[in-house]
């Protein structure tokens, strides 16, 4: 007998997230929202951003589209396959991108501050805490952090909603007599759902698609 192999990789086809992202997109322009938030990992290969950025072209919320970058966006995957690209051209969509700063956005004569969570400089650990992302003490402050783990360390009362992702509800689940168990991100006090927190909704995407699958042989 030889050595073993290690796990084979198999890429996902393309089209499979594409259609989820084009799906996502038309729900959205069906129900009209007043606002769009994207929570990172928006691209793991350049050969999706113009089916990515079409599909932003074709929301038109009044209040506008906010991004923040995730992992893969800035390169920074274990994934082979995965090619990180930050767009920099959104065509026509109205999307901002938020890195480690805010925008206040004028609503019905209140404001709403959105503070972006930057990937790269929460990775290097050197990232602002998001109680100092925030500079309107009368607004309804919204943080979007592509990592949970943002979220669970502030303190209490830092902002009214935070919209994260990253999880995948925990990657790799089975069933289990009291719920799922998950094979991966155990330890997460945040891994997928609405968690009520004192003075803060936390929410956490399980996201669309899937960028690399291990096939164990």
């Amino acid at each position: 007998m030889g050595p073993p192999q290690p796990p084979s990789l198999a890429l996902p086809k393309a089209p499979t997230d594409l259609r989820a992202v084009r799906k996502a997109a038309e729900f959205g322009a069906q129900v009209q929202p007043d606002l769009v938030v994207l929570t990172g990992d928006i691209l793991s290969h350049g050969r999706a951003r113009a089916a990515v950025v079409a599909a932003m072209e074709g929301l038109h919320p009044p209040l506008g589209i906010f991004a923040v970058l995730g992992n893969h966006d800035v390169g920074d995957t274990h994934d082979p396959f995965s090619r990180g690209i930050v767009i920099s051209d959104w065509g026509s969509a109205p999307v901002t991108v938020l890195r480690d700063r805010s925008v206040v956005v004028p609503w019905q004569g209140c404001e709403i501050e959105l503070a972006g969570v930057d990937p790269l400089l929460f990775a290097q650990a050197r990232n602002l805490p998001p109680e100092q992302l925030f500079t309107r003490p009368g607004a309804v402050r919204v943080l979007l952090s592509h990592f949970p783990e943002v979220p669970a360390k502030m303190p209490a009362g830092t902002c009214s909603l935070a919209l994260c992702g990253h999880l995948h509800g925990g990657q790799i689940c089975l069933p289990g007599p009291h719920g799922k168990v998950r094979l991966s991100h155990r330890s997460s006090r945040f891994d997928e759902g609405v968690f009520e927190e004192p003075d803060t909704t936390v929410v956490v995407s399980r996201g669309l698609g899937t960028t690399l699958l291990w096939n164990v042989t």
